[in-house]
């Protein structure tokens, strides 16, 4: 969320979607829903658990690193960032994305790795 939990800021929650737009996305992804499997365990117990077809694709959206105390009530310490970086490149056996804040601690963790960056226009 923008400005935390306390939402004191210009911009609200609502500042970065379209509601219209956020709907019809929506409904698109609606037609793929007998193919979607969403979680919202644990990182350590979902990867753990997971059982899935060898195409598939994981998407995993960690609490941000710079940030993530003041955003989450369950943030994530530097080695738990390590663990889920290990896990993820040693030991995965699906295809992966992992999106983050654009902390040096990040890329230094990922480094061996293609990574997208987005800027701000």
């Amino acid at each position: 969320m923008i400005e935390g939990f306390s939402q004191k800021a210009k911009w609200l929650i609502d500042a970065r979607f379209n509601r219209a737009e956020l709907a019809d996305r929506i409904r698109q992804v609606g037609h793929y829903r007998n193919r979607i499997h969403l979680s919202n365990d644990d990182a350590e117990v979902f990867l753990r658990r997971l059982k899935l077809p060898s195409k598939s694709l994981v998407y995993l959206d960690p609490p941000y690193f710079q940030k993530g105390q003041r955003m989450y009530r369950n943030h994530y310490v530097k080695k738990d960032h390590g663990w889920i970086a290990n896990l993820v490149q040693k030991k995965l056996p699906y295809s992966w994305i992992v999106s983050y804040d654009d902390a040096p601690e990040i890329a230094a963790l990922y480094a061996a790795r293609r990574k997208i960056r987005y800027t701000r226009a």
